[in-house]
């Protein structure tokens, strides 16, 4: 069954899309490792264990002495920083 036009259109223009989507994703990605490098040394290291090493809250709460609960509060406030600074980042055309 041959494929319809208007179909074959659709999949041309999302192939012409994808380098611009990766272009931004690119640039997010900068701009979120510039970020990470302005919070707080412990921040830093908390989002690096989670994200990076891919470590549990309860892993990280073990190897830095802290609860589990404050590891938790300390990453959701490191992420809403680290998505204010990309954003204004971004609304600046950095």
């Amino acid at each position: 069954m041959p494929l319809k036009s208007d179909f074959l259109s659709k999949v041309g223009q999302l192939a012409e899309e994808v380098p611009d989507a990766r272009e931004g994703l690119d640039r997010r990605i900068r701009l979120l490792e510039r970020c990470l490098e302005k919070l707080a040394p412990q921040a830093r290291r908390m989002v690096r264990m989670r994200y990076y090493e891919e470590l549990k809250p309860s892993k990280i709460a073990e190897e830095l002495g802290l609860s589990v609960n404050g590891v938790s509060v300390l990453l959701s406030r490191s992420r809403a920083r680290l998505r204010d600074c990309v954003g204004r980042a971004m609304a600046h055309g950095e």
